[in-house]
């Protein structure tokens, strides 16, 4: 697996998020993860219940921004169903999320 490949970034967002909450500059900036939207995304349709908390905070040239904030849920051992699977089930009843 290339070191930056989307699995890659996957994997070291999901083993930093194993240890606490992650933000947008921080994932950039720490995890060499350039899109951390997108492979949060990628790991809620795997399964993983990841919450976004939302706060200001200077970026290193010190100008305040929204920036998520990406937690993982603590019953994120083993993750759900797929988001994809949930939803086909689910197309005749509501699944809670």
């Amino acid at each position: 697996m290339h070191p930056n490949s989307v699995s890659a970034q996957r994997a070291r967002l999901l083993d930093q998020l194993r240890q606490g909450p992650v933000s947008t500059l921080d994932a950039r900036a720490v995890l060499d993860v350039m899109h951390p939207a997108a492979r949060v995304m990628e790991l809620r349709e795997q399964g993983y219940q990841i919450e976004t908390l939302w706060s200001r905070e200077p970026s290193p040239c010190g100008r305040l921004h929204r920036v998520a904030r990406y937690v993982l849920l603590p019953s994120n051992d083993a993750p759900r169903l797929p988001l994809r699977f949930r939803q086909a089930v689910g197309s005749s009843r509501r699944v809670a999320q």
